[in-house]
């Protein structure tokens, strides 16, 4: 049995579905060799005491990660960042009130505006939304509630027929996508790509850039303006670019620019229903992940 090097996992820290405990023994028991917990914009993982004697137990080796939020020419983009000192990224984060709970809280005073511009009321159920908790739920919420609404709803179709096939590919079609009638980002203060960058090898790790074709229609302009920045790798496998043709581009674009190749799940939950599911079979292979360790030395 080939063995799986899952670098993109979340837990509940962020938007995840299982606390750190399950996810662990989830991924030793689909057989991952290495993992990273990559919480979006959060780091208390490798905090949690439990949770590190937990992987010593199962022998299961943790690179530390994180996923981060950031603008690359007016498009939301992650980075995924591994091997960094953890104290320092904790300390950055909570100094400059970057968390998931922001970015919700930015979606949800922007959603509703966005649609009035066309005359139409969103009714959100604000029972559903607890800004208590790591994962408000405002994507959640819109997301329903513009599914219910006929006429929010035709106006995102009209732009894009697939846009709700999921929560997240209802966001990159509308806010996060330039071209969008609903782009929320244009004067947004949100950190840059290259700010981010940066951060991430100051703090002694690597940056990746996550999942390159959610960017929908920008996937080629943001590999390109990553490199320029000095991004030191691409995640190649995830489950948006598991097609031959998709994943062979990302591949041969790492090679010929000397890039390093990532990989990961993008788990979030045990639905049999959700792309994100698949902890442990999503990944790179052991001579892909010696050189990010090697390059970590």
């Amino acid at each position: 049995m080939t063995k799986i090097y899952d670098l993109h996992i979340h837990t509940s820290y962020s938007d995840g579905e299982l606390a750190p405990n399950d996810v662990l023994h989830l991924a030793k028991q689909k057989g991952a060799q290495t993992i990273s917990v990559t919480d979006h914009d959060n780091v208390d993982f490798y905090f949690d005491k439990t949770a590190q004697l937990t992987a010593k137990n199962l022998n299961l080796k943790v690179v530390a990660g994180v996923e981060l939020f950031c603008m690359a020419q007016g498009v939301p983009v992650e980075i995924l960042a591994y091997g960094f000192d953890v104290n320092l990224m904790k300390n950055y984060l909570e100094n400059n009130a970057i968390n998931q709970k922001v970015i919700e809280q930015f979606r949800f005073d922007i959603f509703p505006k966005l649609f009035q511009k066309y005359g139409v009321k969103l009714e959100l159920d604000y029972t559903k939304i607890n800004f208590d908790n790591n994962n408000p739920g405002v994507s959640q919420e819109i997301f329903n509630c513009v599914l219910k609404n006929k006429e929010a709803k035709n106006l995102v179709l009209e732009e894009n027929a697939n846009a709700f096939d999921s929560i997240n590919k209802f966001l990159r079609c509308t806010i996060n996508n330039p071209k969008s009638k609903f782009y929320a980002f244009k004067n947004s203060n949100f950190s840059t790509c290259k700010k981010i960058i940066n951060i991430v090898h100051k703090f002694g790790g690597l940056a990746f850039l996550a999942h390159p074709y959610e960017y929908i229609g920008c996937t080629d302009k943001i590999l390109k303006y990553a490199v320029k920045l000095g991004v030191d790798g691409v995640e190649c496998f995830h489950f948006t670019s598991l097609g031959e043709k998709e994943n062979n581009y990302l591949v041969e674009f790492c090679n010929k620019n000397n890039l390093l190749i990532s990989g990961g799940s993008d788990f979030h939950t045990t639905n049999i229903n959700s792309n994100k599911n698949k902890i442990g079979e999503i990944g790179i292979n052991k001579q892909m992940m010696d050189k990010i360790l090697n390059k970590l030395k």
